[in-house]
């Protein structure tokens, strides 16, 4: 009769059990995954509610603020053109009023905000002044940096599901801008040329010395390569759009010629980071305070609730006192322009 070698028979049993350990974490990253693409699928079919109650108009705009992210919001223009990415829903706007940055400066009520480097193409009329597509294409234009403001104490409540009351009247622009020389067609056969490069690029930085975190965002001639195929035919629809809304609301539309492109990159905002949407989908909305979710309120804008309260918690905001600063630069990293953010200290206000 043959002996058993226990030896052997243990080190079989151990590779065994490996094997399974090794299997079930397998079977584990599958199921996250599983998850994951549910999660992206139901956020990207989630369209939200569009009652016009909600919509309100900023007396004598001057601006089309843009919004390109996947979050329906109740009281935005809707538009048909969209970046053909998956489950993208297209893009919307509202107008707005950026006021002229007073010796480049734009001070702002002591809260918590959020900024965003984004581009904006500004014409030399009122974008309802052109009547057709060919004269749209004629036109003058410069390409300044905007800074995007976002309030956090609005943001992260419970009630955001409209995007224009935490995005408007917040906003900056540079005095100066570049390509002032091109018309609207010739800018955009410019961004589509080879060698289109980083520069011109617009650069945010926070100055306040004191803080856990200073944010960094930032956008180059590369990113609005990547959107240049879509601007002629987005813009030309904010043209119709507020053309047509002009009839209705005058002051609000008759007077735009600044177009916001919105954050076009992942280094544009903190919105824009993966991790940052994860994290706010399941942080939700955290003021204090809040009620009940407002009967609009879904999943899909549990998002960006859920990141404005997590920067609020992480010390990711320009607060009480705080200013920050962009910069409009060319290839030899000269600054053409810049214009600055100055939060008010609570003191200030009393």
């Amino acid at each position: 009769m043959k002996s058993i070698n226990k030896n052997a028979f243990n080190i079989n049993g151990s590779r065994g059990q490996k094997q399974a350990a090794a299997d079930q974490v397998i079977v584990s990253a599958r199921n996250t995954l599983c998850i994951v693409i549910i999660v992206i699928i139901f956020l990207g079919l989630c369209t939200g509610c569009t009652a016009s109650r909600y919509i309100r108009y900023t007396e004598d705009a001057n601006t089309w603020m843009m919004d390109g992210s996947k979050v329906p919001f109740v009281d935005t223009i809707k538009l048909q053109t969209n970046d053909d990415k998956f489950f993208t829903h297209g893009y919307e706007g509202i107008p707005d009023k950026i006021p002229n940055a007073t010796y480049g400066v734009v001070t702002l009520p002591a809260k918590k905000y959020e900024t965003e480097a984004e581009w904006a193409i500004v014409f030399d009329n009122p974008i309802v002044s052109y009547k057709n597509l060919d004269e749209l294409k004629t036109a003058g234009i410069s390409l300044h940096g905007l800074i995007d403001v976002k309030n956090l104490d609005v943001m992260s409540t419970y009630d955001v599901v409209e995007w224009g009351a935490f995005s408007v009247n917040n906003n900056a622009i540079t005095n100066k801008g570049v390509y002032s020389e091109l018309t609207f067609d010739g800018l955009v056969k410019e961004l589509k040329k080879d060698q289109v490069g980083n520069y011109p690029r617009i650069e945010l930085t926070y100055e306040s010395a004191d803080q856990k975190h200073k944010p960094y965002y930032q956008s180059t001639k590369k990113d609005l390569a990547c959107i240049a195929d879509l601007l002629i035919p987005l813009l030309n629809e904010i043209r119709m759009k507020c053309i047509e809304h002009s009839n209705e609301v005058e002051n609000s539309f008759s007077q735009i010629r600044i177009i916001n492109l919105g954050a076009i990159n992942t280094e544009s905002a903190l919105v824009n980071y993966t991790w940052e949407r994860v994290k706010g989908l399941f942080a939700g909305p955290k003021s204090e305070g809040a009620g009940e979710y407002s009967e609009e309120f879904s999943l899909v804008h549990r998002v960006p609730a859920g990141i404005a309260a997590n920067a609020i918690v992480q010390d990711h905001y320009l607060g009480s006192g705080k200013s920050a600063r962009m910069q409009l630069k060319t290839a030899e990293n000269v600054i053409i322009s810049e214009v600055r953010i100055q939060v008010l200290h609570e003191s200030e206000e009393e």
